[in-house]
């Protein structure tokens, strides 16, 4: 699952946030704002981080199916 996840950030938020994977952790660095970063174990946990940080979020951004 970890390569699909990277695969679906890349595709679908690669145009606001630059990700990587960095000292262990996979890492998305916003391009507005501050350039906020934001740091996760997983793929997966980055995924929920960038919905919750995109501002202008909805409830429906964050359900996972």
């Amino acid at each position: 699952m970890s390569r699909k996840a990277m695969a679906y950030l890349e595709c679908h938020w690669g145009d606001v946030y630059t990700f990587a994977f960095e000292g262990g952790k996979h890492t998305a660095r916003a391009k507005f704002g501050q350039h906020d970063l934001l740091e996760a174990d997983s793929p997966e946990a980055l995924l929920s981080l960038v919905r919750r940080h995109y501002p202008g979020s909805t409830s429906a951004d964050l359900c996972s199916t």
